[in-house]
């Protein structure tokens, strides 16, 4: 079986209001992290990220050599009337295809395409997982985060009941869930 080494692999963006995609990266995991390392504390469990395949732009996809000859066409005319009315009229599609090769060209050789669309998008709620989170107390029985105390301490399950048992018998101040 042979690979074909040239076959473009997928990449994933990510965003948090599906408008503003960012990176581009080789897994959704690794946009995951790429958000959460991007936005810091501020992406907290709960929140949504978008993820979505990078579909790259190609320069050509953004000329329509029909439009610049009809630019030209309506400049002509109203530089001599109906005299041009049969300018560029016969441009066959193979001049149209060169038309737009040569412009995507000179395009490529002004700025290469740094921007991207978006397919394919789907949602992701943040984990603790994601954030990189363990239990504050890091014993054998601490499982998932699934709660934060009041000063943002990350605490399994096991160690919230605790610490709300603690709480109800006055011995800590402040629980938050």
């Amino acid at each position: 079986m042979t690979t074909d080494t040239n076959a473009a692999s997928v990449q994933y963006s990510w965003s948090i209001d599906q408008e503003t995609f960012r990176d581009q990266c080789d897994s959704v995991a690794a946009a995951i992290a790429a958000a959460v390392d991007h936005h810091g504390g501020d992406l907290q469990v709960g929140r949504t990220v978008y993820i979505g395949d990078v579909v790259q732009v190609k320069t050509e996809g953004l000329i329509d050599a029909s439009s610049i000859v009809e630019a030209m066409q309506e400049r002509a005319y109203e530089d001599a009337g109906e005299a041009s009315e049969d300018y560029l009229a016969g441009v066959s599609a193979e001049q149209f295809k060169e038309l737009q090769h040569l412009v995507a060209d000179w395009a490529d050789r002004v700025e290469t395409v740094n921007f991207w669309r978006v397919g394919n998008i789907a949602s992701h709620v943040i984990t603790a997982e994601d954030l990189g989170e363990t239990c504050e107390a890091g014993q054998p029985e601490c499982g998932p985060v699934t709660n934060h105390d009041s000063e943002g301490v990350p605490l399994c399950a096991v160690c919230w009941d605790g610490l709300l048992a603690d709480s109800q018998d006055g011995d800590v101040a402040e629980v938050k869930s």
